[in-house]
């Protein structure tokens, strides 16, 4: 496999699934990322927060500008770029994204499909995306972060 589209190597997944919250202290829940070593934990009355987790934190980019072809992986920094740049009007959601987030997301939250995995079939589908648009060039770097940044967050999940 090539290593740009590497994300992890051997390694087991908690035994609990993401979606049972434990208990954290007499008033509060936690959700815990399902991701290999990964400590992240966010309250249970803000799952959301997780799947943000999931998307910026282990997940590749997943929605593009369809005139210069930028990635983001958080919606915020996606509305931003069409308020700053001379890109047109703001495309639909089909337009611009990737693969299905919500998708991805109840198969890693639910246990349906091993993180790793899951990731594995992402990274193809940025590849297939990039093939349509014929961008494979430009999107050299699968997780649209130019590697440093995933790099060194995955980096840490392979020792």
């Amino acid at each position: 496999m090539d290593n740009n589209f590497a994300y992890f190597t051997a390694g087991a997944l908690p035994e609990s699934s993401l979606r049972q919250p434990e208990v954290y202290s007499s008033n509060e829940t936690r959700l815990y990322c399902p991701a290999p070593r990964c400590t992240e934990s966010v309250t249970s009355d803000r799952p959301q927060d997780l799947d943000r987790h999931m998307l910026t934190s282990h997940l590749p980019c997943h929605l593009y500008c369809p005139t210069c072809f930028l990635r983001w992986d958080r919606k915020d920094g996606f509305n931003k770029h069409f308020k700053v740049a001379k890109c047109g009007p703001k495309p639909t959601r089909e337009q611009c994204q990737i693969y299905q987030t919500t998708l991805i997301l109840d198969w890693i939250l639910n246990d349906d499909v091993p993180i790793e995995k899951a990731v594995c079939y992402v990274l193809s589908f940025v590849r297939e995306k990039a093939l349509e648009l014929g961008k494979v060039e430009e999107w050299r770097d699968p997780w649209g972060r130019e590697g440093k940044r995933a790099r060194r967050r995955y980096d840490h999940l392979r020792r």
